[in-house]
């Protein structure tokens, strides 16, 4: 038995420095991406637009993208080990408190616009897609007139002559013309 966790010891101590030497610290490494990215941001706002900057900023969001995976990963199996750890023993804690959640995440009733609750599964059905059929639709009439003074606040740049040049079919002597010029 000793001899066993001796083994067992070591093969543990071996892991925590290939997860070290493979991986590193990933909240240290994510922190260090975000103030790089910063820096860099800064930079082209200050300096303007530049090609190498502005991949370096690409290549370090997708290092962040697959910290935050690796971060998520992380949480996603120490809470799967605390259950493993604690489940043995606490079943029924966890079966309650899984079905405390499912309880808590149930809609049970509802209130309409009129105050009135309902607590059937085809009034609650009716009332959110009610609710929702009406924030998504807008009355068109208002939306012309809010057009219209959005747009009036717009300065007009193109004369009706230049947006009339604009829109005329240009003839072959004309692209010629413009091909011999390049």
């Amino acid at each position: 038995m000793f001899l066993l966790h001796k083994r067992l010891n070591h093969i543990k101590i071996r892991l925590k420095d290939w997860n070290k030497n493979d991986f590193g610290n990933i909240f240290v490494g994510k922190k260090y991406v975000e103030i790089k990215m910063q820096e860099l941001n800064q930079a082209l706002i200050a300096e303007g637009f530049d090609k190498v900057k502005s991949e370096q900023v690409d290549r370090n969001h997708q290092e962040w993208e697959n910290l935050c995976k690796h971060e998520e990963i992380f949480w996603r199996k120490k809470s799967r080990v605390q259950w493993l750890k604690e489940g043995e023993h606490n079943t029924r804690f966890f079966q309650r408190s899984t079905m405390a959640n499912r309880a808590h995440n149930t809609i049970s009733s509802i209130k309409d616009n009129d105050e009135k609750i309902h607590i059937s599964h085809e009034d609650i059905k009716t009332i959110v897609v009610q609710y929702f059929c009406g924030i998504t639709q807008e009355n068109n009439s208002d939306r012309e007139q809010l057009m219209r003074e959005v747009t009036n606040h717009i300065p007009k740049l193109v004369s009706r002559e230049d947006n009339f040049n604009l829109n005329k079919r240009v003839t072959e002597e004309e692209l010629s013309e413009v091909l011999k010029e390049m």
